[in-house]
């Protein structure tokens, strides 16, 4: 035994000085090409860096890549300026804080050198940043920029490329009628082609899949993921086949589990099992821990459920979502409301980015649009000075727009919560996510119905002291039931619930001229809110204006 541990051990140091080795070689030998640079002519020096790039993408040391770059970052630029281009954009080398600079100065290069293949080339790379750190609106500029290019040559590939970013855009920003027009023009390409072993396809076909998914409309979800995994089965022999057909299993499993279809959902989920694991890539791994979790828990195995959805957690809302429906069913109502909240906050925060995107998107392409015909006309009329003064004029009306939109939005925010307060807004009772016993669900009602006499009778959310265990013994209940009444018959938790009837009471006293003559902390406290900055996010969440820019902006 002793013998088989020593033996594993030296191995281990062999492997670990084979690989720091192996580190040392590819080091020394960038140097020794770096220094080759030198006594190069312009042709075998272009060639040279970019092998030299492509093995710095092989140093796993961030500090020495970043001292072998700088190296090259001196002979480039002192040399060669479209070297130098391809030095600063090329993807796999700089972290993402210090990429984006590089992008602005490698297209500033390419626009000084007039070189329309290294500018294409630059928002290329751009456009794939952006994507990848869901700067969409800068992305849709990039590939708007490359479209108007490809326009006027006939490498339909690149095509294909570029409007694959396209709908990737649209798709990511949940434009989804736009990103499906895009992705089927694609679809007709290959259809006329016939080329279909290769990953764009499949990778159009899923996406629409998930449209489907995410819409709801499961029946197209399903249809697009069964042509996926057919053209796959009979088209596609690339090695990455596995992880696509794992990829297509995983989702129509979750489709049929969202369908209720739990035998079909076990049985597409048990296909993709078979599939070799190493050769599953790591976001389909991801989905299929998942489903794992999510298919346990329809089958009733709870605790199995939870022990992969705890060890597997992360930021995605789902997840969350998963736990709180998970802790229900154990009757763990604190930690299944803990994760709801996550849930709303995480899914929250998506909607409204999803929100912006959107807008800066739509605003991107009709500036793009506009900019374009204007070039044109500055072309035909040969006028660089009208042209630059109509491009800085449309620049400015459009940021006037914006601020003065954004602000007439926020106006119609407060006329809105205006009119909220005089209808007297009540909650009412929504529709549940799951169905408890008949005598369950008359229980809960009834509570509820006491709960909504006791607010507007005795008006209890005036008190800031105000807690759940106070209004459970007032009714006769408990905190928990009290809390699951909350949830269940308004949708909501019971901080949320009380919070609003708080911020109806501060739009009334704004509304009858009390904040003209007091502060916003004692506005806060005659409302219910015994925190300044509880109740100025409180009223922004529920108006979506801040408190002081409601009393300025009220008729």
């Amino acid at each position: 035994m002793k013998n088989r541990i020593t033996i594993s051990i030296l191995v281990m140091f062999l492997m670990i000085g084979l690989i720091c080795k192996g580190e040392q070689l590819i080091d020394e030998r960038i140097e020794q090409e770096i220094d080759k640079l030198d006594n190069l002519k312009i042709e075998q020096f272009r060639e040279n860096v970019e092998k030299i790039v492509v093995l710095l993408d092989e140093v796993s040391d961030p500090i020495r890549r970043k001292s072998l770059t700088q190296q090259l970052f001196l002979k480039t630029s002192s040399r060669d300026e479209e070297s130098h281009i391809f030095l600063l954009a090329y993807p796999q080398i700089y972290p993402d804080s210090v990429r984006q600079i590089y992008l602005v100065e490698a297209l500033k290069l390419a626009k000084k050198l007039k070189s329309e293949k290294f500018r294409i080339w630059v928002e290329d790379q751009r456009s794939n940043f952006f994507i990848k750190t869901m700067q969409y609106d800068s992305a849709m500029v990039s590939i708007l920029n490359m479209r108007d290019y490809y326009e006027t040559q006939e490498d339909e590939e690149e095509k294909m490329n570029l409007y694959h970013l396209l709908g990737d855009v649209y798709y990511h920003a949940r434009l989804f009628g736009k990103a499906q027009n895009t992705y089927l023009a694609i679809l007709d390409h290959y259809n006329n082609t016939s080329t279909w072993n290769f990953w764009r396809p499949y990778v159009i076909m899923n996406n629409l899949g998930q449209i489907g998914l995410l819409t709801h409309n499961y029946e197209m979800a399903l249809d697009w993921f069964d042509k996926s995994l057919t053209k796959a089965n009979n088209y596609l022999k690339r090695p990455y086949h596995v992880n696509i057909k794992a990829y297509i299993n995983v989702k129509t499993s979750e489709t049929y589990l969202l369908m209720g279809d739990l035998a079909n959902a076990r049985r597409f989920f048990e296909n993709t099992e078979k599939l070799p694991f190493d050769k599953i890539r790591a976001d389909s791994r991801a989905e299929l821990t998942y489903l794992r979790s999510h298919l346990l828990f329809e089958e009733g195995k709870y605790e199995e459920a939870l022990k992969g959805a705890i060890k597997n957690n992360n930021t995605k809302p789902k997840w969350s979502l998963l736990l709180s429906r998970i802790y229900d069913k154990l009757n763990k109502p604190r930690k299944s409301l803990y994760f709801l909240k996550q849930y709303h906050l995480i899914n929250d925060s998506i909607n409204k980015q999803n929100n912006i995107n959107r807008s800066l998107i739509i605003l991107a392409e009709n500036d793009h649009e506009k900019t374009r015909q204007k070039l044109i006309l500055s072309e035909k009329e040969n006028i660089f000075l009208i042209t630059s003064i109509l491009t800085l004029l449309t620049v400015s009306i459009i940021i006037l727009i914006l601020y003065w939109k954004l602000y007439l939005s926020k106006v119609k925010l407060v006329r809105k919560a205006l009119e909220n307060e005089k209808k007297i807004k009540h909650y009412t009772v929504k529709s549940k996510a799951f169905k408890p016993l008949d005598n369950e669900v008359s229980e809960l009602y009834n509570l509820a119905s006491r709960l909504q006499k006791l607010i507007e009778k005795d008006k209890i959310y005036l008190d800031p002291r105000l807690t759940i265990e106070k209004v459970a013994n007032n009714l006769g209940t408990n905190r928990s039931y009290l809390s699951r009444t909350v949830n269940t018959v308004y949708e909501t938790n019971f901080p949320n619930f009380i919070n609003e009837f708080r911020i109806q009471e501060a739009i009334r006293l704004i509304s009858a001229g009390y904040a003209v003559t007091h502060t916003l902390e004692t506005l806060a406290n005659n409302s219910g809110f015994n925190n300044r900055s509880v109740f100025i996010n409180a009223f922004k969440k529920y108006t979506g204006v801040t408190p002081s820019f409601f009393i300025k902006n009220q008729p």
